[in-house]
């Protein structure tokens, strides 16, 4: 055990290098038979100030009956009467202590306390109410409010959690997470709901496994996924409503009288990076972990109170998110909600799917349709898909809005580049308009617009969506607008990371929706309402047909993640390198160029061969493509995996130096290995462009590295040979001399 006196503004969650910059303090400790307790008196420096904190830090820590290893910042008391110059953070660091299993509400290890259940457990959050099978309270939260409501809903051999949160945090923001290790933020798999200019929002974060700083923190804003969410503020009180998915726990068994493990926390706004989370522990908010003894309840589907893949009425400011990545860890919380509401007409109410663009014009036909609640008045969305006759990996899309936005406002449907987020989409935005400007007919217009960033300035009008059959009308002078248009997406089958890319292997698809005015010269100002969701654009038909891996599961983007760069170190990097040392170097760095050379290639070939086998895991190890792109890809895999590996004969065929088939296997060994480089670095570039679009700064980082080695290669080459040239003029020169003095003198 040691104690360290940190500045304040640092404290020991943010980073365990910290502890190190501190002021050792000396203490004694004292055992208490009576209380069965540690007594420790800590010595401060003489002129020292009373500190703002005291902080329990554990390093390398386990728990009676746990071998599990835990890190981190255990708990953080504010000290009375601190003044407000103080001493600064006293921390406390057990290095590998054994922590009792015993209760304590702040604490890392919270016991499996079983919080008293409230009877009508409901929540109204924009003016729906929600109704939930169980609900609690967290534990000492100080001043503040903290409330938690949960329905376990099964889905066949999955579960759904239905959650929501009702917290007083005066201004900041509040958290709730499900943790890897009990009661730990650490890599917990947590949702954030936290106050903006215009209400509140609500974002699902992967909390980092090493880090406690703000800025990794509120960089993991979106990193996890969460379903049919909607956030309101309400004079400082936040509320939120969200779905999380658990794939493969059953909703008996996350509905078990053992509870499920949370963690929670209040925290403060204000720092400067994006959302503006700032930490909780060293400005004394409430936070810990707790159990919760969740209720099964009927699928919500279908349900007045229940939100579908929209948000729910105009609080100021929302987020609805929905993707499918994998679920957060197996104490998890499962359950809930909806699926989406039920289509309807979306002019009538009918139980059809129809629009009708104008007066009097007839109603068009779609195959699926969703009211987009909390967005806008009266907003419906509705969607058709058919197969394009040239390009079976593409759909056609027609997609259908509709909604009241009064005399001057708009409604949007957008396609962001990330799940939930608004940055860097490009959106429809159907609206209304002066009469005579651009675009603009009967004083309505459906047009595009790219989303660069979240001010009024960083919207603008842009062609990059390939949209067509583009029309809109105005239905009543009231405001009511409609209008559709077609773009082609990807296939559910497809394996490609598209911005129009169908999320999941039903053929959903995420989108984000906003309403707000418009200026007196028909620009779209910032929105009132905003939310995301994933809809099934392809529908259940095409799901059927879909591969199992579908568009982007967590576990299939992480595969495709690794096979991609183990691909690009071991094939594009380091066999590069690799060949780099051995035609350039083998003069100026015997034998140093051969270990080396070996080093690199072997490495490389076990990184590709790595990489080979995560590829076809991809794709369900089934040698049969889906389609050109995907044979291409893999038999220019195969091909220079097959070549690499002939190289590894040269361990054992290699022949002696003045052998008479050296020159012929040194042939072969070159150009084997050349030509395995040239398939490898062929195929890295085929999969950047074509099997996952992953843009122009992707193949040109990948250029400019690759461009590096061989720039290093002829470099050195270039200087060899000036200085072999200069060698043999001088060489030539001592001959000539030497012939020269050689000759006789005339006499």
């Amino acid at each position: 055990m040691r104690t360290v006196l940190l500045p304040t503004g640092l404290e020991a969650g943010t980073a365990g290098q910290q502890l190190a910059a501190g002021v050792v303090l000396d203490f004694e400790r004292t055992f208490q038979r009576s209380s069965g307790s540690w007594l420790l008196s800590i010595a401060l420096p003489a002129s020292s100030r009373q500190p703002s904190l005291v902080q329990l830090w554990c390093n390398a820590c386990h728990q009676v009956g746990s071998a599990e290893l835990v890190t981190g910042l255990i708990a953080s008391r504010a000290v009375d009467g601190s003044s407000a110059i103080d001493a600064g953070v006293v921390v406390v660091v057990l290095d590998g202590a054994v922590l009792p299993a015993v209760e304590g509400a702040g604490a890392v290890f919270t016991a499996s306390r079983k919080l008293q259940q409230a009877a009508g457990c409901t929540l109204t959050l924009g003016g729906q109410t929600y109704s939930f099978a169980s609900c609690t309270a967290a534990p000492n939260t100080q001043s503040y409010t903290y409330s938690v409501y949960s329905t376990v809903v099964a889905n066949g051999s999955d579960t759904l959690l239905r959650m929501g949160l009702v917290a007083q945090t005066n201004g900041g923001w509040a958290g709730w997470g499900l943790p890897q290790a009990r009661g730990m933020m650490l890599g917990a798999s947590a949702v954030i709901v936290w106050p903006t200019a215009a209400g509140a929002n609500v974002s699902g974060f992967l909390l980092p496994r090493d880090s406690y700083e703000e800025v990794d923190v509120n960089a993991a804003m979106g990193t996890f996924s969460i379903l049919d969410s909607a956030a309101e503020n309400v004079a400082g009180e936040l509320r939120a409503v969200f779905t999380i998915p658990l794939p493969g726990q059953s909703a008996n068994a996350v509905a078990s009288p053992a509870g499920v493990n949370y963690i929670y926390a209040i925290g403060p706004m204000g720092s400067s990076y994006t959302p503006g989370l700032r930490d909780h522990a060293i400005r004394g908010r409430p936070y810990g972990g707790a159990n919760f003894v969740m209720s099964q309840g009927p699928d919500p589907a279908g349900a007045a109170a229940q939100p579908a893949a929209e948000s729910q009425s105009p609080p100021p400011s929302r987020s609805l998110e929905a993707t499918s990545t994998a679920p957060p860890s197996p104490e998890a919380i499962s359950a809930p909600p909806p699926s989406p509401a039920p289509s309807q007409n979306a002019a009538s109410g009918s139980s059809s799917c129809t629009l009708q663009l104008a007066q009097g014009a007839a109603l068009e036909s779609f195959t699926g349709c969703r009211t987009i609640r909390g967005i806008g008045q009266d907003f419906n969305l509705m969607w058709r898909h058919e197969p394009v006759a040239s390009n079976p990996a593409k759909l056609l899309v027609t997609m259908g809005l509709n909604a009241s936005v009064g005399s001057s406002g708009y409604v949007s449907v957008g396609f962001p580049q990330r799940p939930g987020r608004m940055v860097g989409a490009t959106a429809m935005i159907l609206q209304t308009c002066p009469n005579g400007s651009a675009d603009c007919v009967g004083g309505v217009k459906l047009t595009q617009w790219y989303l660069a960033s979240e001010d009024d300035s960083g919207v603008n009008p842009s062609n990059g969506l390939a949209v067509s059959n583009v029309q809109a009308g105005m239905l009543s002078a009231s405001g009511t607008l409609a209008g559709s248009f077609q773009l082609q997406v990807d296939a559910p089958a497809s394996r490609r990371r598209r911005l129009l890319q169908l999320e999941g292997s039903d053929g959903s698809m995420p989108l984000i929706f906003a309403a707000g005015p418009v200026s007196s010269d028909g620009k779209p100002l910032q929105h009132a309402d905003y939310g995301s969701s994933t809809l099934p654009i392809a529908g259940s038909t095409d799901a059927a047909s879909a591969t199992s891996d579908g568009g982007s599961s967590g576990e299939n983007l992480t595969l495709k993640s690794a096979h991609s760069w183990l691909a690009a170190i071991g094939w594009g990097v380091l066999i590069p390198a690799g060949i780099v040392m051995a035609r350039s170097f083998k003069d100026a760095a015997p034998p140093l160029w051969f270990h080396l050379h070996r080093g690199l290639q072997t490495l490389g070939f076990v990184m590709g061969t790595i990489s080979l086998g995560l590829g076809f895991m991809l794709v369900d190890s089934e040698w049969t493509a889906q389609d050109h792109e995907h044979a291409v890809h893999r038999n220019l895999g195969v091909a220079c995996t097959v070549l690499g590996f002939t190289q590894f004969s040269a361990l054992v065929l290699r022949p002696n130096l003045n052998h008479k088939y050296r020159f012929a296997w040194r042939l072969w060994h070159v150009w084997v290995g050349r030509s395995a480089a040239v398939l490898a670095i062929a195929n890295i570039y085929y999969g950047i462009l074509h099997m996952w679009d992953l843009g122009v700064w992707t193949w040109a980082s990948y250029t400019a590295v690759l461009g590096s080695i061989v720039g290093v290669s002829v470099v050195k080459d270039t200087a060899t040979w000036i200085k072999s040239r200069r060698l043999t003029a001088s060489e030539s020169t001592a001959q000539l001399m030497q012939m020269a003095s050689k000759q006789p003198y005339p006499a």
